[in-house]
């Protein structure tokens, strides 16, 4: 009986071995409900309105506290302990962004499910996110045209294109 242990730890050692190399392989899961849930890969192709990426919060940033406060966002591997985050692009370099009580609008076209909510499902208020601007260079707008709930750009603002990790596509979802 004293054989078991050995062989659980080894095969737990081995899941986590094997998961390692699919990880730095490029396999992503998406778990939250912004877009998608499911497997994503990693790729290596240039950021374009409509691509997925996958970015580090800027800790910097107050509504991503309040997000990881309340549990919108977990604790992970950024700066600041943050999670990182999978969203879609939205608003890229000279896009015209307008952010309203209606929706988000790029270049004039208002985006799918971008109406800020004032409060999240648990009746908190929600960060107020009004800006009428031009991308700059290093900026981008990340969004989910997927859920009307999603935390996005509406309470977080542009972002830093230092803060993406990678581009990923979908691979299976459900």
């Amino acid at each position: 009986m004293k054989a078991w242990p050995r062989h659980i730890a080894i095969v737990a050692l081995a899941l986590m071995a094997f998961a390692g190399v699919v990880y730095a392989s490029g396999l992503r899961v998406n778990m939250t409900e912004s877009l998608p849930l499911g497997i994503y890969w990693r790729i290596h192709h240039p950021i374009e309105r409509g691509s997925y990426v996958i970015f580090c919060p800027p800790p910097s940033n107050s509504a991503f506290v309040i997000a990881r406060d309340r549990h919108y966002i977990e604790y992970g591997n950024c700066p600041g302990r943050f999670g990182s985050l999978l969203k879609r692009v939205a608003g890229l370099p000279g896009d015209r962004v307008d952010f309203d009580a209606d929706g988000v609008r790029v270049n004039g076209h208002l985006l799918p499910n971008s109406v800020p909510r004032a409060a999240d499902l648990g009746g908190h208020p929600l960060p107020v996110m009004r800006l009428h601007t031009t991308v700059a260079a290093d900026n981008l707008l990340l969004m989910s045209d997927y859920t009307p709930l999603s935390f996005d750009a509406r309470y977080f603002g542009l972002i830093d294109r230092s803060a993406i990790l990678t581009p990923v596509k979908p691979v299976w979802t459900w």
